[in-house]
Protein backbone atom coordinates (compact mmCIF):
# COMPACT_ATOMS: atom_id res chain seq x y z
CA UNK A 1 0.00 0.00 0.00
CA UNK A 2 2.80 2.41 0.96
CA UNK A 3 4.35 2.24 -2.85
CA UNK A 4 1.18 2.69 -3.79
CA UNK A 5 0.89 6.15 -2.35
CA UNK A 6 4.25 6.59 -3.61
CA UNK A 7 3.27 6.04 -7.15
CA UNK A 8 0.57 8.66 -6.54
CA UNK A 9 1.81 11.06 -4.77
CA UNK A 10 4.16 11.88 -7.60
CA UNK A 11 1.09 11.52 -10.44
CA UNK A 12 -0.68 13.61 -12.15
CA UNK A 13 -4.03 13.40 -13.77
CA UNK A 14 -2.57 13.93 -17.80
CA UNK A 15 1.04 11.87 -17.71
CA UNK A 16 2.02 12.52 -21.01
CA UNK A 17 4.88 10.53 -20.73
CA UNK A 18 2.83 7.46 -19.24
CA UNK A 19 0.17 8.24 -21.91
CA UNK A 20 3.14 8.08 -24.68
CA UNK A 21 4.99 5.09 -23.17
CA UNK A 22 1.47 2.86 -23.03
CA UNK A 23 0.07 4.09 -26.65
CA UNK A 24 3.30 2.87 -28.30
CA UNK A 25 2.71 -0.41 -27.04
CA UNK A 26 -0.55 -0.33 -28.56
CA UNK A 27 0.24 0.58 -31.55
CA UNK A 28 2.69 -2.23 -31.70
CA UNK A 29 0.03 -4.48 -31.05
CA UNK A 30 -1.81 -3.31 -33.45
CA UNK A 31 0.50 -3.81 -35.65
CA UNK A 32 0.92 -7.31 -34.80
CA UNK A 33 -2.55 -7.93 -34.98
CA UNK A 34 -2.87 -6.54 -38.74
CA UNK A 35 0.08 -8.72 -39.39
CA UNK A 36 -1.78 -11.44 -38.00
CA UNK A 37 -4.98 -11.13 -39.97
CA UNK A 38 -2.35 -11.08 -43.29
CA UNK A 39 -1.48 -14.61 -41.82
CA UNK A 40 -4.46 -16.05 -42.02
CA UNK A 41 -5.89 -14.56 -45.24
CA UNK A 42 -3.19 -16.22 -46.98
CA UNK A 43 -4.20 -19.67 -45.50
CA UNK A 44 -7.66 -19.32 -45.83
CA UNK A 45 -7.80 -23.32 -47.72
CA UNK A 46 -6.71 -24.66 -44.25
CA UNK A 47 -10.34 -22.53 -42.60
CA UNK A 48 -12.45 -19.94 -43.06
CA UNK A 49 -11.17 -16.48 -41.59
CA UNK A 50 -14.22 -13.84 -40.72
CA UNK A 51 -13.55 -10.03 -39.87
CA UNK A 52 -15.99 -8.51 -38.04
CA UNK A 53 -17.22 -5.42 -35.80
CA UNK A 54 -18.55 -5.90 -32.58
CA UNK A 55 -20.19 -3.48 -29.64
CA UNK A 56 -20.46 -5.00 -26.28
CA UNK A 57 -22.82 -2.65 -23.83
CA UNK A 58 -21.37 -3.12 -20.00
CA UNK A 59 -24.47 -4.10 -18.27
CA UNK A 60 -24.64 -2.85 -14.27
CA UNK A 61 -26.09 -5.35 -12.21
CA UNK A 62 -26.49 -7.12 -8.85
CA UNK A 63 -25.56 -10.51 -10.09
CA UNK A 64 -23.05 -10.77 -12.57
CA UNK A 65 -19.93 -8.48 -12.38
CA UNK A 66 -18.97 -5.89 -9.53
CA UNK A 67 -22.06 -3.62 -9.14
CA UNK A 68 -21.35 -1.93 -6.30
CA UNK A 69 -18.24 -1.54 -3.45
CA UNK A 70 -18.30 0.44 -0.38
CA UNK A 71 -15.70 2.19 1.09
CA UNK A 72 -14.62 3.77 4.67
CA UNK A 73 -12.16 6.28 6.16
CA UNK A 74 -12.68 5.31 10.35
CA UNK A 75 -9.95 7.06 11.71
CA UNK A 76 -11.23 11.08 12.75
CA UNK A 77 -12.60 12.50 11.09
CA UNK A 78 -13.90 10.02 8.81
CA UNK A 79 -16.03 10.00 5.62
CA UNK A 80 -17.27 6.82 3.96
CA UNK A 81 -19.21 6.46 0.27
CA UNK A 82 -19.48 3.71 -2.33
CA UNK A 83 -18.17 3.12 -5.96
CA UNK A 84 -21.21 2.29 -8.41
CA UNK A 85 -20.87 0.96 -12.23
CA UNK A 86 -23.00 2.54 -14.41
CA UNK A 87 -23.33 1.87 -18.07
CA UNK A 88 -20.44 1.47 -20.05
CA UNK A 89 -19.25 -0.64 -23.27
CA UNK A 90 -16.60 -2.37 -25.26
CA UNK A 91 -16.53 -1.49 -29.07
CA UNK A 92 -14.10 -2.94 -31.37
CA UNK A 93 -12.72 -5.42 -34.22
CA UNK A 94 -13.02 -9.35 -33.82
CA UNK A 95 -11.22 -11.83 -35.93
CA UNK A 96 -12.79 -15.82 -35.80
CA UNK A 97 -10.28 -18.42 -37.82
CA UNK A 98 -11.90 -21.68 -38.15
CA UNK A 99 -9.98 -24.74 -37.37
CA UNK A 100 -12.47 -27.36 -37.85
CA UNK A 101 -16.53 -27.64 -38.65
CA UNK A 102 -17.21 -27.14 -34.67
CA UNK A 103 -14.80 -24.98 -33.43
CA UNK A 104 -12.73 -21.83 -34.26
CA UNK A 105 -10.18 -19.33 -32.59
CA UNK A 106 -11.50 -15.75 -32.40
CA UNK A 107 -9.06 -12.75 -31.54
CA UNK A 108 -9.69 -9.20 -31.39
CA UNK A 109 -8.68 -5.65 -30.06
CA UNK A 110 -11.21 -3.73 -28.06
CA UNK A 111 -11.88 -0.20 -26.63
CA UNK A 112 -13.53 -0.78 -23.06
CA UNK A 113 -14.99 1.96 -21.34
CA UNK A 114 -15.99 1.67 -17.91
CA UNK A 115 -18.29 4.43 -16.05
CA UNK A 116 -18.44 4.82 -12.41
CA UNK A 117 -20.49 6.55 -10.12
CA UNK A 118 -18.10 7.58 -6.94
CA UNK A 119 -20.17 8.79 -3.95
CA UNK A 120 -18.74 10.33 -0.91
CA UNK A 121 -19.90 11.14 2.67
CA UNK A 122 -17.90 13.48 5.44
CA UNK A 123 -19.74 12.28 8.59
CA UNK A 124 -18.70 14.62 10.98
CA UNK A 125 -20.10 17.65 9.09
CA UNK A 126 -22.43 18.29 6.19
CA UNK A 127 -20.87 17.94 3.16
CA UNK A 128 -22.31 15.02 0.84
CA UNK A 129 -22.01 14.66 -2.70
CA UNK A 130 -20.96 12.35 -6.30
CA UNK A 131 -18.48 12.63 -8.93
CA UNK A 132 -18.71 10.33 -12.17
CA UNK A 133 -14.93 9.07 -13.57
CA UNK A 134 -14.74 7.02 -16.28
CA UNK A 135 -11.57 4.74 -16.96
CA UNK A 136 -10.39 3.57 -20.16
CA UNK A 137 -8.54 0.59 -21.41
CA UNK A 138 -7.80 -1.50 -24.84
CA UNK A 139 -7.62 -5.67 -24.16
CA UNK A 140 -6.96 -8.33 -26.61
CA UNK A 141 -9.29 -11.79 -26.08
CA UNK A 142 -7.84 -14.76 -26.97
CA UNK A 143 -10.66 -17.36 -26.98
CA UNK A 144 -11.59 -20.56 -28.25
CA UNK A 145 -15.80 -21.33 -29.67
CA UNK A 146 -17.39 -24.44 -30.00
CA UNK A 147 -20.70 -24.52 -31.96
CA UNK A 148 -23.95 -26.61 -32.26
CA UNK A 149 -26.03 -26.46 -35.35
CA UNK A 150 -29.33 -25.86 -34.06
CA UNK A 151 -31.42 -25.05 -37.90
CA UNK A 152 -30.14 -24.58 -41.58
CA UNK A 153 -28.55 -21.28 -40.48
CA UNK A 154 -28.79 -20.98 -36.61
CA UNK A 155 -25.58 -21.76 -34.65
CA UNK A 156 -25.27 -21.79 -30.84
CA UNK A 157 -21.89 -21.52 -29.49
CA UNK A 158 -19.57 -21.53 -25.99
CA UNK A 159 -16.62 -19.86 -25.65
CA UNK A 160 -14.01 -19.33 -23.67
CA UNK A 161 -10.26 -17.93 -22.35
CA UNK A 162 -7.79 -15.38 -21.98
CA UNK A 163 -7.81 -11.56 -22.20
CA UNK A 164 -4.81 -9.03 -21.85
CA UNK A 165 -5.49 -5.58 -21.05
CA UNK A 166 -3.73 -2.42 -21.50
CA UNK A 167 -4.38 0.55 -19.14
CA UNK A 168 -2.57 3.86 -20.94
CA UNK A 169 -2.65 6.34 -17.89
CA UNK A 170 -3.85 7.85 -14.27
CA UNK A 171 -7.56 8.96 -14.49
CA UNK A 172 -9.52 11.31 -11.75
CA UNK A 173 -11.80 13.40 -11.01
CA UNK A 174 -12.78 17.21 -8.80
CA UNK A 175 -15.42 18.22 -6.41
CA UNK A 176 -15.27 21.79 -5.88
CA UNK A 177 -17.13 22.29 -1.98
CA UNK A 178 -17.56 25.84 -2.34
CA UNK A 179 -13.85 27.43 -1.87
CA UNK A 180 -10.61 26.34 -3.26
CA UNK A 181 -9.67 25.00 0.49
CA UNK A 182 -12.48 22.51 0.45
CA UNK A 183 -12.79 20.36 -2.36
CA UNK A 184 -13.34 16.27 -2.61
CA UNK A 185 -11.01 14.44 -5.64
CA UNK A 186 -10.29 10.66 -6.77
CA UNK A 187 -7.52 9.12 -8.54
CA UNK A 188 -7.61 5.45 -10.14
CA UNK A 189 -4.05 4.65 -10.31
CA UNK A 190 -3.78 1.08 -12.55
CA UNK A 191 -2.61 -2.10 -10.43
CA UNK A 192 -0.13 -2.67 -13.60
CA UNK A 193 -0.20 -1.03 -17.06
CA UNK A 194 -0.45 -4.71 -18.38
CA UNK A 195 -3.23 -7.01 -16.77
CA UNK A 196 -4.87 -10.30 -17.46
CA UNK A 197 -8.30 -11.75 -16.86
CA UNK A 198 -10.61 -15.02 -18.22
CA UNK A 199 -13.51 -14.19 -20.54
CA UNK A 200 -16.69 -16.69 -20.85
CA UNK A 201 -19.44 -16.15 -23.72
CA UNK A 202 -22.35 -17.83 -24.74
CA UNK A 203 -24.88 -16.87 -27.77
CA UNK A 204 -26.36 -17.97 -30.83
CA UNK A 205 -25.57 -16.60 -34.32
CA UNK A 206 -27.38 -16.45 -37.95
CA UNK A 207 -25.24 -17.08 -41.19
CA UNK A 208 -25.63 -16.08 -44.57
CA UNK A 209 -23.62 -16.59 -47.37
CA UNK A 210 -24.10 -13.06 -49.00
CA UNK A 211 -25.12 -11.05 -45.83
CA UNK A 212 -22.50 -12.13 -43.48
CA UNK A 213 -22.89 -13.36 -40.09
CA UNK A 214 -25.02 -11.91 -37.23
CA UNK A 215 -24.76 -13.08 -33.40
CA UNK A 216 -26.59 -12.12 -30.17
CA UNK A 217 -25.02 -13.65 -26.81
CA UNK A 218 -23.63 -12.29 -23.68
CA UNK A 219 -20.15 -12.33 -21.78
CA UNK A 220 -18.71 -12.08 -18.56
CA UNK A 221 -15.43 -11.03 -18.00
CA UNK A 222 -13.02 -11.41 -14.58
CA UNK A 223 -9.38 -9.66 -14.13
CA UNK A 224 -7.11 -11.57 -11.98
CA UNK A 225 -6.55 -9.09 -9.83
CA UNK A 226 -8.12 -5.43 -8.70
CA UNK A 227 -7.82 -3.53 -11.93
CA UNK A 228 -6.97 0.00 -9.97
CA UNK A 229 -6.54 1.60 -6.88
CA UNK A 230 -8.72 4.48 -6.68
CA UNK A 231 -7.71 7.44 -4.13
CA UNK A 232 -10.78 8.91 -2.72
CA UNK A 233 -9.25 12.54 -0.95
CA UNK A 234 -11.50 15.23 0.78
CA UNK A 235 -9.88 17.97 1.54
CA UNK A 236 -10.94 20.45 4.22
CA UNK A 237 -8.68 23.95 5.00
CA UNK A 238 -5.57 22.62 3.31
CA UNK A 239 -6.12 19.23 5.64
CA UNK A 240 -5.37 16.31 3.80
CA UNK A 241 -7.87 13.15 4.68
CA UNK A 242 -7.91 9.80 2.66
CA UNK A 243 -9.17 6.63 1.88
CA UNK A 244 -7.38 3.82 -0.77
CA UNK A 245 -9.88 1.41 -2.35
CA UNK A 246 -9.31 -1.66 -4.95
CA UNK A 247 -11.77 -1.33 -7.68
CA UNK A 248 -12.41 -5.01 -8.97
CA UNK A 249 -13.54 -4.50 -12.68
CA UNK A 250 -15.34 -7.70 -13.36
CA UNK A 251 -18.27 -6.87 -15.85
CA UNK A 252 -21.15 -8.03 -17.70
CA UNK A 253 -22.05 -7.58 -21.27
CA UNK A 254 -24.37 -8.00 -24.12
CA UNK A 255 -22.91 -8.84 -26.98
CA UNK A 256 -23.79 -7.69 -30.57
CA UNK A 257 -21.56 -8.76 -33.75
CA UNK A 258 -21.31 -8.77 -37.03
CA UNK A 259 -18.69 -10.88 -39.25
CA UNK A 260 -18.07 -9.92 -43.45
CA UNK A 261 -19.04 -12.16 -45.63
CA UNK A 262 -16.23 -14.76 -46.60
CA UNK A 263 -17.15 -16.53 -49.58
Amino acid sequence: MNGYAQIVKGAVFSSNSITFTYMKSITLIVFFLFTFILHFSGFSQKGKTYVGIQYKPIVPNKFIGAYQQAYARTETPSFEGEIVQKLGYVTGVTIRHGISKNISIETGINYVNRRFNISYDALDSNYQGNTDTKLINYNIPINALVYIQIGDQWYMNASGGANISFFPTIVGSYVNLGDTKNYFFQESTPTNWLQFGVNANYGFEYRTKDAGVFYLGASYYLPFRPIVYSKMVWVNQSVNRHVIAPINGSYFTVDLKYFIPNT
